[in-house]
């Protein structure tokens, strides 16, 4: 990534905002935000993100963030299954069109597998 590029991306602005709508998660294509910003967040969806995605991006563990939304019931295994390839994770019973307006009902589950 430019200099050029990076300055467009972190000026604030509804403009540029709407250009990062549509970066790709693949790892040849992010690996430039991950390297600008602390975190970046390389999944958000009603699944899990699969083992081999997690993997792609195994430099930058304590970098990457995996969000996942939409779970009637908190896996723990999948749950730390992802927590051992990202640094960040969270993860919400809460659905769209904004799964993130509430406190997910799993937290305490979270920071008991955390360790917090």
């Amino acid at each position: 990534m430019s200099e050029r590029e990076a300055e467009a991306v972190v000026k604030p602005g509804l403009a540029n905002r709407r250009s990062l709508r549509g970066v790709s998660t693949a790892p040849g294509a992010a690996v430039g935000y991950i390297q600008l910003f602390n975190v970046t967040v390389i999944h958000e969806d009603s699944k899990y993100p699969t083992a081999a995605k997690l993997d792609a991006y195994s430099s930058y563990k304590d970098k990457i963030a995996v969000l996942v939304y939409g779970q009637r019931r908190f896996s723990t295994s999948a749950f730390t299954a992802t927590a051992a390839r990202a640094g960040w994770v969270c993860v919400t019973h809460d659905t769209l069109p904004n799964p993130w307006d509430t406190l997910s009902k799993y937290l305490y589950n979270m920071a008991k597998l955390l360790g917090c």
